[in-house]
């Protein structure tokens, strides 16, 4: 799939990064609809599993864009806040601590701490009706874990993940450097170098529909819930999140000039910086998934 392909709607399909003989059977056994139906029989009815992190180094970008440039990307029944035939669009890229089922406690560290990246959407109504949570979209999701990837596919439905070649998430001095290369897969690309700011100053687009900094951070950043297109059925999955960001520590960035390059971003966002932020450290949980109805 080329990036092209990518940016043309919401891809659920799987492919991996690299070809061989890995590649061969996690793209039969990940795409496998029969596999999942098989799990909603089986396991579907159980009580979900709450899992965990302590997520770090959470890395916002996000642009104001014309509604009509995403529309490609919204399942049925899906209405996004809008603003003057405009809405948002978010990336969040970050590292996982310990990506576990919560009630493990302290064997949690026996698990790994891939990175993750998370682009989404803000949702108003689902199937007309105005929603009572704040909730994302998520159309697309990635890691740079197999193992994760595959849980995520097979075990969930609100997180139809992709595996990178690469993430690079990493500080040094005052940048953060975040690369996401998707090599041969469904993955989308990310290349961005971001510095710290001296002041919490919101874009121009983002004044327009904001009062204050704080009121943007307290809409981009504190959602009760995600949805998605759900693998092999026509519904929605929905899954509810415990995301308590203290906005009070965001710090600013700004990417550097000439420092963000996207072929997946390009045909939506053009050539506007995002507006950026940095919230070093959240615990994050996951506390439900389900098929909507």
């Amino acid at each position: 799939m080329t990036n092209s392909d990518r940016a043309t709607g919401r891809a659920l399909n799987y492919r991996h990064p690299r070809p061989g003989l890995v590649a061969f059977f996690a793209e039969r056994i990940l795409n496998s609809s029969a596999l999942i139906r098989l799990r909603r029989l089986l396991i579907g009815w159980l009580p979900f599993v709450r899992l965990k992190s302590d997520v770090t180094n959470v890395v916002y970008l996000n642009w104001v864009v014309p509604t009509e440039s995403v529309a490609h990307l919204l399942p049925d029944g899906v209405r996004l806040h809008e603003f003057n035939g405009k809405t948002i669009l978010s990336i969040l890229t970050y590292r996982h601590g310990h990506f576990a089922p919560a009630m493990l406690g302290p064997l949690r560290r026996l698990f790994p701490s891939p990175h993750q990246s998370n682009w989404r959407l803000y949702v108003e109504q689902i199937n007309g009706e105005p929603v009572q949570q704040a909730i994302v979209l998520f159309f697309t999701n990635c890691t740079d874990s197999l193992l994760y990837t595959a849980g995520a596919r097979i075990f969930s439905d609100t997180l139809p993940c992709h595996l990178a070649g690469a993430i690079q998430h990493s500080r040094t001095g005052d940048e953060i450097q975040t690369t996401i290369d998707p090599g041969n897969g469904s993955a989308a690309d990310l290349d961005c170098t971001a510095k710290f700011a001296n002041e919490k100053v919101l874009p121009a687009e983002f004044r327009s529909i904001f009062n204050d900094w704080n009121a943007a951070l307290e809409f981009l950043c504190c959602q009760d819930g995600a949805v998605c297109d759900a693998l092999a059925t026509n519904r929605l999955a929905f899954s509810e999140i415990g995301l308590p960001i203290d906005i009070g520590t965001a710090k600013p960035l700004a990417v550097k000039e000439n420092g963000l390059k996207s072929e997946w971003l390009a045909p939506i966002v053009k050539d506007a910086p995002p507006f950026c932020f940095l919230i070093e450290r959240v615990e994050f949980q996951a506390l439900s998934d389900e098929l909507l109805k």
